[in-house]
């Protein structure tokens, strides 16, 4: 999945894999939560955010692509 990112791709499909992604993040930060671990949660929220951005410049970049065909 980050390599897909990571290479820059902007297909649709890169941005949904990137919101499953995201949607396996927060599973993991609620478990992490849950059971009291803060310092796995905190980096975790770390990952969570930049995925975010990566996800926010995906998204941008389609919309881009779809004006141009």
């Amino acid at each position: 999945m980050a390599s897909k990112l990571a290479r820059g791709v902007t297909s649709a499909g890169a941005v949904l894999e990137g919101y499953a992604e995201l949607r396996r993040q927060v599973a993991i930060m609620r478990e992490l939560a849950h059971a009291g671990e803060w310092d796995a949660l905190v980096e975790r929220q770390s990952t969570y955010l930049e995925l975010g951005d990566r996800i926010r410049r995906l998204d941008a970049q389609a919309e881009l692509d779809q004006q141009a065909a």
